[in-house]
């Protein structure tokens, strides 16, 4: 579900019919499609998430802006705790555009996704990972490049050390080799998994990480996100 669109936030008896249709329709699309659960952010229940994985979703996606606030965060954390009692994976998306949002088109991405992503990142840091310390989450387009803050967060008293959780990871859509190897040089490249913008912005984005940067962002690194453990003890055949 495209977060933007702002579906989950609208008053459950408006969105869960979308979302139903919704999930009714990604689910039928079978392999090799996969499918990030969403659900209604107005009375969030653990048991929607329950029934989404048990179809075979693999993971819930929320808002970003769940996580700018203490209250946001504690809001959700029905969802966070029924994904960690299930060891899946979140998936933190830029939600729907304030009120009072400029005009110009590149305005909501270049702009504002990116600060809600910064905000999302320091929220989870702060009020989030404390209390699921085993869930693993995927923050799209490189958290809007947080991690790159982690001087001046440590130099402020901020959560710092969030820059080297091994179990948050970064989505590297819309992001080019600049940003791709300065995240991965703070986070490490074991922390970035492979994504892109298709159609919407064109071919996914480069990098140059060679070969084996290949396998991790596009192989190794996202089975761990998806599988946790279970992925990481694999040995190859």
């Amino acid at each position: 579900m495209s977060c933007p669109l702002g579906v989950e936030t609208l008053p459950r008896a408006e969105a869960q019919p979308v979302l139903d249709a919704w999930h009714d329709g990604v689910f039928a699309l079978g392999d090799p499609f996969g499918v990030w659960g969403a659900v209604a952010l107005g009375d969030p229940r653990g048991e929607d998430v329950s029934a989404l994985l048990d179809r075979g979703a693999a993971g819930i996606s929320l808002p970003a802006a769940a996580f700018a606030t203490e209250a946001g965060a504690r809001h959700v954390r029905p969802i966070l705790a029924a994904l960690e009692a299930r060891d899946r994976p979140l998936l933190v998306h830029p939600g729907a555009a304030p009120a009072g949002t400029p005009a110009l088109a590149w305005w909501p991405a270049c702009v504002g996704y990116v600060a809600e992503l910064h905000a999302a990142w320091h929220g989870f840091a702060a009020w989030v990972r404390p209390a699921h310390e085993t869930l693993r989450v995927v923050f799209v387009a490189l958290a809007g490049t947080a991690p790159l803050h982690v001087e001046r967060s440590a130099a402020r008293g901020g959560p710092a050390l969030a820059a080297f959780d091994p179990l948050t990871f970064y989505e590297t859509s819309s992001y080019g080799p600049r940003a791709i190897e300065a995240v991965g040089g703070v986070v490490g490249v074991d922390q970035l998994v492979h994504g892109s913008d298709r159609p919407v912005v064109g071919n996914p984005p480069v990098h140059r990480l060679g070969p084996a940067g290949d396998h991790a962002l596009a192989s190794a690194n996202p089975a761990r996100l998806l599988a946790g453990e279970a992925a990481a003890l694999e040995v190859p055949a």
